[in-house]
């Protein structure tokens, strides 16, 4: 299974910010979209966006933990981490244990160097737990179909 079967289950709508946007903006946006990351972009003179990282929640609450409050008020670049990044044809399997290794639980989806989507931990482990559910409602046809004819 490849990560563009998450993206055509979930859809390829990105949100994202620039780094010179303060913090508030992304928790704003956060909570707005019920979201838990924004891929971090530049407008480029050429061709779409720049990326320059991904911030989560997860790195608001560390910039808290290191800053304070006022972290609010600095930018998003204070708190951004780099992006890790998958191709639409990389195998779930392959990004499922890239994020566990890493400890990220979203991924930036590039493909030819544009953005087209993010997936995060829950997004892959949905599309699994689909699947599983469909063999397993297959194997169990299949089952009953043969008990059926081999009485």
């Amino acid at each position: 299974m490849k990560v563009k079967s998450v993206l055509e289950s979930k859809g390829a709508e990105v949100h994202t910010i620039r780094s010179c946007d303060v913090v508030h903006t992304a928790i704003e946006q956060f909570m707005e979209k019920n979201i838990g990351a924004l891929v971090v972009t530049q407008n480029s003179a050429v061709g779409g966006p720049v990326i320059e990282g991904v911030v989560t929640e997860r790195d608001v609450v560390l910039g808290i933990a290191s800053h304070g409050s006022n972290i609010v008020g600095r930018t998003v670049a204070d708190i951004m981490r780099r992006a890790d990044v998958c191709g639409p044809e990389d195998e779930l399997e392959f990004i499922m244990s890239r994020m566990l290794s890493r400890r990220v639980r979203h991924i930036v989806v590039v493909q030819d160097g544009v953005l087209c989507g993010i997936v995060s931990i829950g997004d892959v482990v949905k599309k699994q737990l689909e699947d599983m559910e469909l063999e397993a409602n297959v194997l169990r046809d299949a089952y009953r179909a043969s008990a059926a004819y081999h009485p």
